[in-house]
């Protein structure tokens, strides 16, 4: 089993990091799809859910960055 990023490191990584942990992520979980072992099961929930939350962390993330911009803009334009 491949190791991917943990919930703690999740939280701390750039766009790009969990953009690239997705990509190598869902590679496992398509090959597990089909896997019909207790482990496998367990093994496709938790990586379900590590996708989610990095889904969710990538969303926060660019949101943030959105409103700082939109903020920046703002600021800018009410200066002289």
């Amino acid at each position: 089993m491949k190791q991917y990023l943990t919930e703690d490191e999740i939280r701390k990584a750039t766009v790009e990091e969990l953009e690239n942990n997705l990509k190598a992520m869902q590679e496992e979980i398509d090959q597990l799809k089909d896997l019909d072992t207790k482990e496998g099961k367990e093994r496709f929930r938790d990586l379900i859910k590590l996708r989610i939350l990095s889904n969710t962390y990538i969303t926060m993330l660019e949101f943030r960055e959105m409103v700082h911009r939109g903020r920046k803009r703002r600021k800018d334009n009410e200066e002289p």
